[in-house]
């Protein structure tokens, strides 16, 4: 629970005034406060299963704990005692599956229904496989990934903002998603969130803070700042095939690239874990909220910038959504302008089910993350 704090923090007193009202202060106002009690930190939880909610399961939703076993599935079953309209099917089976492989043979043999989460190094075998003509390949916005370099100030030569600049310009957005075959799950951006932002905007001319494709500019940059071919460490997942893409690219405006690709099973706690990154750039898919690169001390966090901080915190006081959003995509654009976070894509949840299945929806969570409407879903009649 300790990372759920953060957003109550602002709370100065809670009083419960009867059995079913709760009256909270808060020392200022404070949208992630709202936004927080909407998502899972403000969940109302049963004060008899706070101390065990492992093994004691308590709630009031269309579906109830059945059987849950460690490294196999989660079993859920209508509840009877369901206070709105029941849902359609009965049972719905969670299971847990290691890899892209295993999920689909599964649903090739008729094991599973439907399989979310797709890694993109697979979204091509859709294709190849002819998955698509199978079944219903599904890409949800709500619970989808930002594609990002990290650049990192801290070491020369990226500490010169004319090659962070250039590094952005000399991307070609098109060419490094198109390696995945799967226009439906990809859109280029240079703006950083994803299509369930109100303020991410698609690649074009004027939404880049530094237009892309532009070689000829990056090569001007690099020429002006006097870069002298010190070697930019580039870090990523092994798996990541767009990645080689990106290096090509770089070294096609005039830098020397060291790639440098890691396993993904200690990519986070070698690479992205680490902050002043060890390396120049490195690369991700990241639900971290825009406010999150908000920092207040210039030494230890490479996305920190006064101008970027002044206006997350206006937005976390904004009377208004309009307000909120003309503030964060003022922000974003200030973000893009220092060139510390390079976006390059927003990728979709991506994943196939059975042409049967109807109704299925998947909806934004927080923070990033999604949830599955199972009452909404039903066999085809």
């Amino acid at each position: 629970m300790a990372r759920s704090r953060g957003p109550f923090a602002v709370m100065e007193s809670a009083a419960a005034t009867d059995d079913h009202t709760v009256v909270i202060t808060l020392k200022r106002p404070s949208r992630t406060f709202l936004r927080a009690m909407a998502e899972r930190q403000g969940m109302v939880l049963d004060a008899s299963s706070y101390e065990n909610l492992a093994g004691h399961v308590v709630g009031t939703g269309p579906y109830v704990f059945d059987e849950y076993v460690q490294d196999s599935h989660l079993r859920l079953v209508r509840n009877p005692d369901y206070w709105g309209e029941a849902p359609a099917i009965e049972t719905v089976t969670v299971r847990f599956i290691p890899d892209a492989t295993a999920g689909i043979s599964a649903m090739l043999a008729g094991e599973a229904d439907a399989y979310h989460g797709m890694f993109p190094e697979t979204y091509e075998r859709i294709i190849t496989m002819g998955l698509d003509r199978q079944f219903r390949v599904t890409a949800f916005d709500a619970g989808g990934l930002a594609g990002i370099m990290r650049l990192n100030r801290f070491r020369p030569p990226l500490s010169d903002i004319r090659l962070r600049q250039a590094v952005a310009h000399a991307l070609d957005r098109k060419s490094i998603v198109a390696v995945f075959g799967a226009d439906y799950a990809f859109t280029p951006a240079c703006t950083y969130g994803t299509s369930a932002d109100p303020w991410f905007r698609p690649e074009s001319p004027e939404t880049c803070a530094y237009p892309a494709p532009d070689r000829d500019r990056a090569k001007a940059l690099l020429a002006e700042a006097g870069y002298d071919g010190t070697p930019l460490v580039f870090s990523y997942i092994n798996t990541w095939a767009e990645a080689e893409i990106i290096s090509a690219q770089l070294e096609a405006a005039g830098f020397v690239v060291q790639r440098d690709p890691r396993e993904r099973s200690n990519f986070s706690t070698s690479i992205i874990g680490i902050i002043p990154p060890p390396t120049d750039i490195n690369m991700t898919y990241t639900t971290a909220p825009l406010a999150s690169f908000a920092t207040s001390n210039p030494d230890a966090n490479y996305t920190y910038n006064e101008a970027f901080n002044q206006l997350v915190q206006e937005a976390e006081r904004a009377a208004t959504t309009e307000a909120y959003n003309d503030l964060m995509t003022r922000a974003n654009r200030v973000l893009d302008e220092d060139a510390v976070i390079v976006t390059f894509t927003t990728r979709s949840h991506v994943g196939i089910m059975s042409k049967d299945l109807v109704g299925w929806e998947e909806t934004f969570f927080g923070l990033g993350e999604s949830r599955f409407d199972f009452p909404s879903v039903r066999w085809r009649d």
